[in-house]
């Protein structure tokens, strides 16, 4: 299901006074790959920042300094994990890198297409695998940039 860019439009408004700064990097460094793969990234942001916004309402704005240090992380981390990949080993020991291991399953799900609530494989996304790779990584970036921000919010 494709969302129109007035629904986008809406969402970036809500999505961008939480998170400017990775909302920007999420657009950014996705805005050169397919339509696809631009959609389930910015699908996947959504929800992420809604589960902080409503799980850990205190999360703290995130810093373009702490964003690119985490991507640079995220991006040995998922490469890593691309190659054991690669080389037959699964796709799950990925997860336990991440500091919340469940929702990165969710969004890696996402990425590959496997949505167990919706068996209609005509939306699952098309991706090849540079793009699949490089969406897990800025959402490996975006799981680990809001959990570090939930942590170090000021207690309420």
């Amino acid at each position: 299901m494709r969302s129109s860019p007035k629904e986008w439009a809406k969402l970036e408004a809500r999505c961008g006074p939480f998170q400017d700064e990775l909302t920007g990097f999420v657009l950014g460094f996705t805005h050169h790959l397919s339509a696809d793969a631009q959609e389930v990234a910015r699908d996947c942001m959504v929800a992420c920042y809604e589960l902080y916004r409503e799980h850990r309402p205190g999360t703290r704005p995130a810093t373009e300094d702490q964003i690119s240090l985490q991507f640079e992380r995220s991006e040995k981390r998922i490469a890593d994990a691309a190659a054991l990949v690669d080389a037959g080993y699964p796709a799950e020991q990925m997860f336990n890198g991440s500091p919340q291991p469940h929702l990165m399953a969710a969004a890696f799900g996402a990425v590959i297409g496997k949505d167990a609530e919706d068996s209609d494989e005509d939306d699952d996304p098309t991706l090849d695998d540079d793009e699949l790779w490089d969406v897990v990584t800025v959402l490996d970036t975006v799981i680990s940039v809001l959990d570090e921000c939930a942590q170090t919010a000021p207690a309420p």
